[in-house]
């Protein structure tokens, strides 16, 4: 299920204060609803807060300027996540054009935006969030799209390039893998069925 509480508006309210000339008033909803989801999906991708805290806003402004190219092909979120991904794909190129990172920031408390947290994590979430961390690369966007983000695998395949028969069988690899850690570690999970 995901882990944001803010009810995507539709596509056509969207397209429908775009077409009004609400440019201001879609783009303030367009963040509203998608800030925590793309937020929380930036710091999987970066694994470092303040690289994750720099793409969001360039995220943002991206968004802002091609809200009029909106058309509504995909779902608002899986639109957002396109660009986001992205973006930080960018900074992950430019991070390793430049010397090696030091130490991930993750976990340090930063002033700047925190999305707000669930107060039903549990240890066995964050023994989840490991397990995910640990997997190959590809397995763990799929994991996040499909399981998190709860995306069709049709639109997965469109956010990341990839062929939906690829997609399925990197979700099987990741739950079979997430079962053995899992159950090693007496927290059992049983993700939704892959089968569209």
């Amino acid at each position: 299920s995901r882990l944001h509480s803010h009810a995507e508006p539709s596509t056509g309210h969207i397209l429908e204060l775009l077409r009004a000339g609400r440019r201001d008033a879609a783009y303030t909803q367009v963040v509203e609803a998608t800030q925590t989801s793309l937020y929380r999906f930036l710091r999987h991708m970066l694994r470092n807060e303040e690289d994750a805290q720099d793409v969001f806003q360039d995220t943002y402004i991206r968004v802002f300027r091609s809200l009029d190219r909106f058309r509504g092909e995909s779902s608002l979120m899986t639109w957002v996540l396109t660009i986001g991904r992205n973006t930080a794909l960018n900074r992950i190129r430019s991070r390793k054009a430049k010397e090696d990172r030091t130490l991930s920031l993750d976990g340090v408390d930063h002033d700047g935006f925190h999305p707000v947290e669930d107060p039903r994590e549990t240890v066995a979430t964050r023994s989840l969030e490991d397990a995910v961390a640990a997997l190959p690369e590809s397995q763990r966007e799929a994991v996040w799209l499909y399981y998190v983000q709860d995306l069709p695998l049709a639109e997965i395949a469109s956010l990341t390039g990839r062929p939906v028969n690829t997609l399925k069988s990197d979700l099987l690899r990741a739950r079979t893998r997430l079962r053995e850690v899992l159950d090693d570690a007496g927290s059992p999970v049983e993700p939704r069925s892959t089968t569209p």
